[in-house]
């Protein structure tokens, strides 16, 4: 895994599964319960109890429209306080990628070749695993006649 300093800001991105605070600051008030797997059209969240002491487990899952894993999609990783915390890495054969960051607000972007790019935010709270499956839509074909 490489660590690089991302800045880039998704204001209009939606939060997914977030406590209170988060939502209502990022998504005009939306509450959600915890600790449940969250429906949002091509997103799906599910976190179990894992020990506090220890970084938040982020498992992603890359899939296209119809469930299929996409290996070698991009994920990027950033820390939503601006503190330059992140991480790069890349989906394996499974279209997984997984990554322990600390508890607090963060920026996912996903792409692929071939495939629009997906920008959504997240808080984990201390003492989560959680697996995120985002749903990449297919790129139009722009040289189609």
């Amino acid at each position: 895994m490489t660590m690089r300093q991302l800045a880039w800001l998704f204001p209009w991105a939606a939060a997914i599964g977030c406590g209170a605070a988060a939502c209502q600051a990022h998504a005009g008030g939306a509450t959600h319960p915890h600790q449940r797997a969250e429906a949002r059209s091509g997103v799906q969240r599910s976190c179990v109890p894992s020990d506090p002491s220890q970084p938040a487990a982020l498992r992603l899952v890359a899939v296209d429209e119809s469930g299929v894993p996409l290996p070698g999609a991009t994920v990027r990783i950033a820390d939503a306080a601006g503190t330059g915390a992140g991480a790069l890495v890349e989906t394996d054969e499974k279209g997984e990628a997984e990554v322990g960051v600390r508890a607090g607000l963060w920026r996912i972007e996903v792409s692929r070749s071939g495939f629009g790019q997906r920008r959504e935010l997240l808080e984990l709270e201390a003492g989560q695993a959680c697996t995120v499956r985002l749903e990449l839509k297919r790129a139009p074909d722009e040289f189609e006649f």
